[in-house]
């Protein structure tokens, strides 16, 4: 079984990785992951053992519970965090081919104190078989839609209030069957959608956009890259600081 006082805080207390500050932040639904409940009780003891912080480092989480794959010397694409990076790199201006991606992978995505925050609506992991009900007692997880129901919406609000306080540059929600959710967290009216395909929407300090999830069928690499063009385009100006008064 699942230690359920773990498990309800990390329910909580966790959104995902990287620094609440950086000027850009990818939301999604859940994490995919392993299905097996020894992998799900190492996440959450590292997790714990580690500071039960709101936001870990996505490198050195992951390579505290032993998941070296898309951070070591030979380390591969990941099919989801390869096309963010995409965007990123495509709204800076930046070169984006297959060594820039990988790169920005292992050595600064979503890293604590870095430009880029990847957060999810849901803290589990999205197990292809749902082992929650069968390992712990929590009401809210006897089943995938139980828990969806019961997390999204004070999780939602909990986001909407983080955007209202750090005000992150730009944000990109991902996975278009999600949008109302989406919807409510960013607290925005006035929804345009472009020709490529994808919604945005702003306001004086932040330009948001939803877009497919980036492991959907028939897609290209040309749709994240004008996402990415998009918020280049259109991201609010910092402004600049107001002169101190002697």
């Amino acid at each position: 079984m699942l230690d359920d006082d773990l498990l309800a805080l990390f329910l909580a207390s966790f959104y995902g990785y990287g620094n609440l500050a950086a000027p850009i932040w990818f939301i999604g639904m859940d994490e995919p992951g392993n299905n097996t409940l020894a992998h799900i009780s190492q996440r959450l003891q590292t997790w714990e053992e580690r500071g039960a912080t709101p936001l870990e480092d996505l490198a050195g989480f992951h390579q505290a519970i032993g998941s070296t794959r898309f951070f070591d010397e030979t380390a591969v694409p990941h099919p989801t965090w390869s096309r963010l990076i995409r965007v990123l790199l495509a709204s800076q201006g930046q070169p984006c081919d297959a060594a820039d991606l990988l790169r920005y992978q292992v050595q600064q995505l979503a890293r604590n104190g870095g430009g880029s925050c990847l957060m999810e609506l849901l803290p589990l992991l999205s197990t292809r078989k749902w082992l929650y009900a069968t390992h712990s007692h929590l009401p809210q997880l006897q089943s995938r839609a139980i828990c969806q129901r019961t997390l999204a919406p004070p999780r939602g609000h909990r986001l909407h209030a983080m955007l209202q306080h750090y005000q992150p540059r730009q944000v990109v929600f991902y996975g278009k069957s999600h949008r109302r959710h989406w919807l409510r967290i960013a607290g925005q009216a006035n929804w345009q959608s472009s020709a490529d395909g994808f919604e945005y929407a702003g306001n004086a300090h932040t330009q948001f956009v939803i877009t497919h999830h980036p492991a959907a069928r028939g897609l290209h690499d040309d749709y994240f890259h004008k996402v990415g063009e998009h918020l280049a385009a259109h991201t609010p100006a910092i402004a600049p600081k107001a002169p101190r008064r002697r």
